[in-house]
């Protein structure tokens, strides 16, 4: 029987915290990001599972040759013309990463483990339980 803390990966655990922190510091200290605003890139850096940090490193990152093409956009602009394709790039705020973005993959994360759930329903719990009463003896369950 394992105790808390003692699987493989428990002692990593705090990366995934620390990678939140960088992130953020970068939001604060670091460029514009060109797809989102400020506001918007902090809400999609707490989505479940890293899912926005990951878009960030690939996507808005500062290191991006692609999104270093576009000009650094003021605070307030709400769209970006990428100058190699002429293409216009929607910038979204605060509000809307919040509502779509939090909201959609919350949604999508539980409807995927609901799948999960029926798919697999004999790993979900590999426990066996059974049922004792005060005096310690065992219960039969219908």
């Amino acid at each position: 029987m394992l105790q808390p803390g003692e699987l493989p990966f428990d002692h990593l655990k705090w990366l995934s915290v620390l990678l939140i922190v960088l992130m953020i510091g970068l939001l604060l200290h670091g460029p514009q990001p060109r797809r989102t605003t400020k506001a918007g890139a902090f809400w999609a850096y707490l989505l479940p599972l890293n899912i926005g940090i990951f878009y960030a490193l690939l996507r808005d990152s500062p290191w991006s040759q692609r999104m270093n093409l576009v000009h650094e956009p003021a605070a307030s602009d709400r769209i970006v013309v990428d100058p190699v394709t002429n293409r216009r790039l929607h910038r979204y705020g605060g509000w809307m990463v919040f509502l779509w973005f939090t909201l959609v993959t919350r949604l999508a994360l539980s409807l995927l483990l609901v799948a999960v759930a029926f798919a697999f329903p004999t790993y979900l719990d590999p426990v066996g339980w059974s049922a004792v009463d005060v005096a310690g003896n065992r219960l039969t369950l219908p």
